[in-house]
């Protein structure tokens, strides 16, 4: 018998504590030479645990969160508008009218954003008012006023032979679509009047009347308004 058969039995029988060194190629080592060392049930414990952790993610409390930020990605827009009430904007053209008298050559616009809405205007005189202390109005507000409390809102206006020295005051009461005219430093709910038919000879803490427009209303080319109101609509 030659020496490399001698050998070859020799490894056969040698003994597993005897190998101290190196590493078994895989080729030679049985499947059950591993598993039989490696607690299966424990793994499969483990992996039953995690499929159900999974699976309770759909119905995750979100009391549990928290920390951290969740990724715009994983929140749809309808979670977040059912708590944002949705602001309107509108705009559009509005014709401002007199109380007393006629307006002629009038252009309006309007902007409404939520409740909040600007109105502009300027136009003139066509015809004159009255001769008597009724209050003027400019009616036609594109929206009325919010009903709540005294005053919703308010602004300038400048007529024609105007008070001299300043802007007149416009007053929108609640639950009304018109405006009120008021000289600086009136009770905007007094009655008090000067019977004049010019503006500029009315003094000061006055309501303005039909007659205090009378000769701002002649039909005259230059018998010209403007005005700008900012109110809170109902």
């Amino acid at each position: 018998m030659s020496r490399t058969r001698d050998l070859s039995k020799l490894i056969n029988g040698i003994a597993a504590d005897k190998i101290v060194s190196g590493t078994f190629a895989d080729a030679r080592l049985s499947s059950s030479s591993v598993t039989q060392h490696v607690d299966l049930s424990s793994i499969d414990s483990d992996y039953i645990q995690l499929r159900q952790a999974t699976a309770d993610l759909s119905n995750l409390n979100a009391s549990n969160l928290t920390s951290g930020t969740i990724p715009n990605a994983r929140i749809s827009s309808g979670s977040v508008t059912q708590h944002v009430s949705a602001v309107t904007n509108t705009s559009g053209s509005w014709t401002p009218s007199a109380s007393n008298g006629g307006f002629s050559s009038v252009s309006g616009r309007y902007h409404k954003t939520g409740n909040l809405c600007m109105a502009f205007a300027h136009g003139k005189f066509s015809s004159r008012t009255s001769a008597n202390d009724s209050q003027f109005f400019v009616n036609g507000l594109p929206f009325t006023a919010r009903n709540s409390g005294d005053i919703q809102g308010g602004g300038l206006m400048s007529f024609n032979r105007q008070t001299v020295g300043g802007e007149m005051f416009a007053v929108v009461k609640a639950n009304e679509s018109r405006v009120r005219m008021y000289t600086a430093g009136a009770d905007t709910f007094t009655s008090n009047t000067t019977s004049t038919e010019y503006l500029y000879s009315v003094a000061d803490a006055k309501m303005l009347t039909n007659r205090n427009f009378r000769q701002s209303s002649n039909n005259d080319a230059n018998d010209n308004f403007m005005f700008q109101i900012y109110y809170i609509t109902a």
